[in-house]
């Protein structure tokens, strides 16, 4: 394994390890960078006030760490987003597209986590 992941999460601290995991073996990279906000695709999906240094702290992966791919993670039980489970996929896919429009030269891939910590591609 070589060179840096991104992954846009949640600060729920059960989210960390799995989302790392997996994005490491599926961007076949070692470390993966993380940035964090509560609730992370409810403000991808549609601009807050997070938005902006959200995707100031995602560039700093992008351009000094030579990121080229990007994981997306919303989870169950999210205390930042309490909404249901299917509204925060509908936000994770919002986010991919914008993302996506934004970083059209990255990867970028959504990841649903349940309850359990189990990770399953979204979007």
């Amino acid at each position: 394994m070589n060179g840096f992941g991104s992954v846009l999460n949640c600060i729920d601290g059960r989210t960390q390890r799995p989302a790392a995991d997996y994005l490491s073996d599926l961007f076949g990279v070692g470390p993966v960078d993380a940035v964090t906000a509560p609730g992370m695709v409810k403000h991808l999906a549609q601009p807050t006030d997070r938005t902006a240094q959200i995707l100031d702290d995602l560039r700093i992966s992008l351009t000094r760490h030579a990121s080229t791919q990007i994981g997306v993670v919303a989870h169950a039980d999210c205390a930042g987003n309490p909404v249901d489970d299917e509204v925060q996929k509908e936000q994770t896919a919002a986010a991919l597209a914008n993302l996506r429009a934004e970083f059209p030269e990255a990867e970028v891939v959504g990841v649903w986590l349940d309850i359990h910590g189990v990770a399953e591609p979204i979007g």
